[in-house]
């Protein structure tokens, strides 16, 4: 036909269609307009994706910055076992946000042994031009490292702050570390708090409260130590359950030393103008094992001085059940708790018994001295024929007296002399047993208790003498020896 109809919807204002009538000619135009419009819109469409693919792509970095904790329009708080940071936010004269670092300080191992070394590596954003450590390492870092911090030769809880600065602001991360004793180190025990943190408010720019206590374990007597810092400007922190007052935003506290065993629960809640937040962690006391005394030793010898040859008897008493006693010194071996035996030296000295004992609670010892004389060395180097005790009061080592039964020599005479009066008239008539030549006879200190000659005056010795036996007779001579008490 002569015309054309252009239909069109004006999604503004026009609710329904209308309609336009035009020659031809007009609407060929309009044809031509409308195939260069379609192109414009083609070229918009494709603005229109890229700018919807950029905003998208926005929108999926926002949501994974403020799920990551590194949102850089406002503040934001994460504590995993092993690290926490803090992120500092603040507003220019402008209105809008100043972007602060983002602090991440991570430890390869959360629990180490007494003797090793704390892995532990860190990274902040936003180009901080400072970055300092503190707590329980120290110095200028860079924005992304690692260190191994240690030897820890501590079996407590170690906290590593590092702080970083931009011209916009501060932030800090942390973490611990806990070191044990190779009794007490297991591969899952964290020091970290074991409760979550609550609070109220904004949870981006209230306090955020890092808070820990090590050890987690002790015994009636220690103590533990409390350690805490807290971000975002804290106006005001309070200890509450197991202590109490005021506390600044960082510090370490000493519990005190227990005196009872149970579980000590510790708080510290911390407010700024966005909110509150409070952390709590524990401590668990357990009673000290019972005491076990330690052994106590009792050891006596008898005689305490003896003859080389004879013996001596070493008897025992240990208290306290010993687990183990041992003897050294001039006896050797395992002992029981109590028993008694018999020693004895070749050779003369002064030898030291001791006995040890030991339990759980303990040791103990006790020594004692056996001193022991030389053997007897006899005159003329024979042995002696031994007579009554009387002669000990004169029968020693360089004292020496001859006889034989109940005869003695009178060296006056030469002549035996009987203890009851008696008197024979030569050695030759004597009761004598040993046959053998007097060789010689020493001189005495004494004369002999009990000893008469025939007159009733005591026997004494006098200057030494020397008596030999012809042979042409059954002589009873004498060996010449000092006493010995073994021998009556």
């Amino acid at each position: 036909s002569a015309y054309g109809i252009i239909v069109a919807r004006d999604s503004f204002s026009m609710p329904q269609p209308f309609t336009i009538q035009l020659p031809i000619k007009h609407v060929q135009l309009g044809v031509r307009l409308t195939q260069v419009i379609i192109a414009l819109a083609s070229g918009i469409t494709v603005i229109g994706m890229i700018v919807l693919a950029v905003a998208t792509f926005m929108m999926s970095d926002s949501k994974f910055r403020a799920d990551h904790g590194l949102d850089n329009t406002s503040s934001s708080f994460a504590s995993t076992p092993q690290q926490s940071t803090a992120q500092l936010a603040s507003q220019t004269s402008s209105g809008e946000m100043a972007v602060v670092p983002t602090v991440r300080v991570v430890a390869e191992k959360q629990e180490i042994t007494v003797g090793e070394k704390a892995q532990l590596s860190w990274e902040a954003t936003d180009d901080p031009s400072l970055c300092v450590a503190s707590d329980d390492w120290s110095g200028d870092k860079q924005s992304k490292g690692n260190e191994d911090v240690g030897p820890l030769d501590k079996a407590q809880n170690y906290i590593f702050t590092l702080t970083c600065s931009t011209k916009s602001g501060t932030s800090f991360g942390a973490t611990s570390v806990a070191v044990k004793s190779a009794a007490e180190a297991t591969p899952t025990t964290s020091e970290v708090p074991t409760t979550p943190n609550t609070g109220s408010g904004n949870a981006a720019q209230r306090p955020k409260v890092t808070f820990s206590v090590s050890p987690t374990s002790v015994k009636v007597g220690a103590a533990a130590t409390l350690r805490w810092s807290v971000a975002n400007n804290p106006t005001g922190c309070t200890a509450g359950d197991s202590w109490s007052g005021g506390k600044a935003a960082s510090g370490s506290q000493s519990t005190g030393n227990f005196g009872t065993a149970g579980t000590r629960t510790y708080s510290l809640t911390c407010v700024n103008g966005a909110g509150s937040e409070t952390a709590r962690v524990s401590v668990n006391v357990t009673a000290n094992a019972p005491v076990v005394p330690a052994p106590v030793v009792s050891l006596s010898i008898s005689p305490t001085a003896i003859t080389a040859g004879s013996a001596a008897t070493l008897s025992w008493s240990v208290a306290n059940n010993p687990s183990v006693c041992t003897a050294s010194g001039a006896w050797s071996g395992g002992k029981a708790a109590s028993g008694s035996q018999s020693v004895s030296q070749a050779g003369s000295g002064t030898f030291t018994y001791t006995l040890s004992c030991s339990n759980s609670g303990g040791s103990g010892a006790r020594s004692v001295t056996l001193t022991v004389n030389p053997a007897p060395v006899y005159c003329g180097g024979k042995p002696g024929c031994y007579g009554r005790s009387a002669l000990a009061a004169h029968a020693t080592p360089g004292n020496c007296w001859s006889w034989n039964g109940d005869w003695v020599i009178n060296l006056s005479s030469y002549a035996p002399v009987h203890k009851g009066g008696a008197s024979a008239g030569s050695l030759e008539s004597s009761a004598a047993t040993c046959n053998h030549d007097m060789n010689a006879i020493l001189r005495g200190a004494a004369g002999i208790s009990g000893y008469r000659d025939k007159r009733g005056n005591a026997v004494f010795t006098h200057k030494p003498e020397t008596y030999s036996n012809s042979g042409a007779s059954a002589l009873a001579g004498y060996r010449v020896g000092y006493y010995d008490p073994a021998k009556p």
